[in-house]
């Protein structure tokens, strides 16, 4: 069994696929990146603009549930990067 599959894994179309498919998830993970990066960034800006707003004296339940809310996001897309 394990003769088989060395057999089609070795096989010049074996190889092609496999470096197909390595180039294809190669071209993902930028973009997957570029995706979190842009997201990240857009959270980070949200939570500046409700501290703006707490700053200037908008502080209820809603602007604070928002700001834990936001950081919650920042942390698991730091984590993700």
């Amino acid at each position: 069994m394990l003769e088989r599959i060395k057999e089609d894994l070795l096989c010049p179309e074996g190889i092609e696929l496999f470096i197909k498919e390595t180039e294809q998830l190669l071209h993902q993970q930028p973009s997957s990146t570029l995706d979190l990066t842009k997201q990240l960034r857009q959270t980070e800006k949200e939570i500046r603009n409700v501290m703006k707003a707490i700053k200037a004296g908008i502080l209820t339940e809603s602007t604070e549930s928002e700001v834990h809310t936001l950081e919650a996001k920042q942390t698991a897309l730091l984590a993700k990067l």
